[in-house]
């Protein structure tokens, strides 16, 4: 019996060299480690171009979808829109971008997106790393709609009535004049920089983080985080309606006329230099902190037990009723095991 279980063994042995012997690797000269090969090892500073195509007729939308690495927005010289990809010599070009003009409506397609794992020449050449560049004209975009997967999103001059943005795992960093923002992020780490005034704005955020700076009014902020984290500062902000499960929100501006919260267990701190004329703000286990000038006057209803509030301006108590100065702002509070707080300016 245990001569044959060797024989097996040995038997078995010899067809796994023999098989290995017929097998045939091609392994890229610049392979160096599983994670820089699939990260692709080559340098952005040695990349060419390896695709361009220019578009003379009128784009009023872009979408492009993108998988890893650079994807860069800047302006072009002339109304045309120039799309280059760039990526080591050795890229194949069959897996570079391609795109479709519908009418004005402008498509782009990140080409390693298929045949990903046919074979290992296509496997090595998908996975290379390779940039984007698209050169847009001066005049804003109707709507500019970015879907990415782990790609480095920039942008330092965008100009566009609506951005969109669905974002996996990567990063965004634009700047520019944008009326709507409709964000939607998953893990990735988003900063927005807004020159002038905005109109609406939408976050939803699940564990990623999100960076809002908007140099004039904001006319709506719609926020909705799980895990996640938003900072938002603004000149001013006529409504901001947010809710956060378990994350952080921030929010500093000059004024803001009506504010809405409801906040799970997480927290967030929202800081004012002219008192909100509406605040309704709820909570169950997290904490809502309220920075307003000492002039503040309010009128503030409390659902809750007592130490569930926490006041630094002096407050006359009328049953559930907290009454500050004149009494001229209406708040309403609720938490049930939460803390809201109200501090004074410094």
């Amino acid at each position: 019996m245990k001569n044959r279980l060797l024989i097996a063994f040995a038997l078995m042995l010899i067809s796994v060299l023999t098989l290995c012997s017929c097998v045939v690797i091609d392994i890229p000269d610049d392979f160096s480690s599983i994670s820089g090969f699939i990260a692709g090892d080559d340098k952005y500073d040695a990349f060419v171009p390896v695709k361009e195509e220019t578009i003379d007729s009128a784009v009023t939308s872009l979408e492009i979808s993108w998988g890893a690495n650079n994807v860069t927005f800047k302006t072009s010289s002339d109304d045309s829109v120039k799309i280059v990809q760039l990526a080591s010599p050795e890229f194949d070009t069959s897996n570079c971008f391609n795109y479709e003009l519908d009418d004005t409506e402008l498509t782009i397609r990140d080409g390693r997106g298929t045949g990903f794992f046919k074979n290992w020449s296509s496997l090595k050449s998908s996975l290379r790393a390779t940039n984007i560049e698209i050169y847009l004209p001066a005049s804003p975009l109707n709507s500019l709609d970015v879907k990415s997967a782990s790609a480095a999103v920039c942008a330092d001059d965008l100009s566009a009535k609506t951005l969109d943005l669905d974002i996996a795992s990567g990063s965004v960093d634009i700047t520019g004049a944008i009326e709507n923002i409709d964000a939607d992020v998953a893990s990735g780490n988003v900063e927005l920089t807004v020159i002038g005034d905005c109109g609406s704005v939408s976050l939803d955020v699940a564990s990623g983080s999100v960076t809002l700076s908007v140099s004039g009014i904001c006319s709506v902020l719609d926020a909705e985080e799980a895990s996640g984290s938003i900072s938002v500062s603004a000149d001013s902000i006529n409504s901001i309606d947010f809710s956060c499960a378990s994350g952080k929100f921030s929010c500093v501006a000059n004024k803001a006329d009506v504010v809405d919260a409801d906040i799970t267990s997480g927290s967030a701190e929202l800081s004012f230099a002219a008192a909100p004329a509406s605040i309704k703000a709820e909570t169950t286990s997290g904490s809502i902190v309220f920075t307003l000038p000492a002039d503040t006057g309010f009128t503030a209803k409390f659902d809750g037990a007592s130490s569930g509030f926490k006041s630094d301006f002096a407050v006359k108590k009328e049953a559930d009723m907290y009454i500050c100065g004149d009494g001229a702002n209406s708040y309403w509070f609720k938490a049930a095991s939460g803390i809201v707080k109200l501090k004074i300016a410094d």
